[in-house]
Parts: structure tokens; sequence; C-alpha cells
């Protein structure tokens, strides 16, 4: 992912062909969506936004974006067969989440998956 100013961000085609999906609520409402291209099945940002802090999926690019990974983010979801083999900091969901939203989540919180089927 690349992080953009979503006002620095616009389509230039395509956007009828954007859909979503509001993932299962995690650990409140309201839901997770995720966009996506209902032709190829692509990840996208979302549509029509214009201020805020956006991502855009870096294998969008045709060329070079010019920027080298800097964090692995979501650790806590590694399979266990995979390994992180450089020496770039990791961070955990609630890492993350502390840092995006300038808040603390309680000590007992757990990282879910979609796959998890207990609250």
């Amino acid at each position: 992912m690349v992080g953009v100013d979503a006002g620095q961000f616009s389509y230039l085609t395509g956007t009828d062909l954007i859909t979503s999906y509001a993932a299962p609520v995690l650990y409140r409402p309201p839901p997770y969506h995720s966009y996506f291209c209902r032709n190829c099945g692509s990840p996208l940002p979302p549509p029509g936004m214009s201020t805020g802090f956006m991502e855009i999926p870096i294998g969008l690019f045709d060329d070079d974006p010019g920027v080298n990974p800097d964090k692995h983010i979501y650790i806590d979801f590694i399979p266990e067969w995979d390994r992180v083999t450089d020496d770039l900091p990791q961070f955990t969901v609630k890492e993350i989440y502390e840092a995006r939203h300038d808040g603390k989540l309680p000590d007992n919180f757990k990282p879910r998956s979609h796959y998890d089927t207990q609250p």
C-alpha cells in the first residue's frame, strides 16, 4: 500500500466498475468496506474520497512508484509457514489501530479475522 492524501488522488475512468463488500463487523460497527473492480477483482481505494488519508494497493501502479516498504503490518496474521526475513519494523493490529486512530484498545483486545466464528 502507498499512503496518499485523498485530495491528491482521482479516478480517470472506470468508477462505474467499482463495487464494495461490507465485511463482517470484527470489533464494533460499522463494518469495514472493501472496494474492488467487479471485472478483475483488483482491490481499489474507495471512490469519492476528497479529504483524509487513503491507501492505494501497490499492485495497481503501471510503473515503479519510487517507494520501498518501510514496515510490516498486521503481523498477527502471518501464517506459521511464512517468516519476515528483513529488519523492517513490525506492527500488530493493536499497534496499527492505536497509531492510526490516536487511541488505545483495551488490554484484553485480541485480533480477529473474518474467519473467526466466535465474537
